[in-house]
């Protein structure tokens, strides 16, 4: 599933990169948890909110991030994978 997430979340205009993950949650247990790289003129709050609309539209409701939240990069392991863990 994250990799599916992924994809539609990259075909976002000006979004470089991305990394979806699991999060714990005291509420539900767990959610899901979207770490993107953006290199737009949005604010990051109507970002956030235009790609959740954008991911409504693309994916099923469970998939859709719960968190979406900008970063300057995505963690790369050694051989050129993204890590997943905090």
């Amino acid at each position: 599933m994250p990799e599916e997430v992924e994809a539609v979340i990259s075909s976002f205009p000006e979004v470089e990169n991305c990394l979806v993950r699991k999060k714990s949650s005291a509420i539900t247990g767990s959610l899901v948890e979207a770490l993107v790289v953006y290199n737009g003129e949005l604010p990051y709050r109507e970002l956030a909110k235009q790609l959740r609309r954008y991911c409504f539209e693309k994916l099923e409701r469970f998939k859709v991030p719960a968190v979406i939240t900008v970063t300057d990069q995505i963690s790369m392991s050694a051989t050129g994978k993204k890590v997943r863990t905090m």
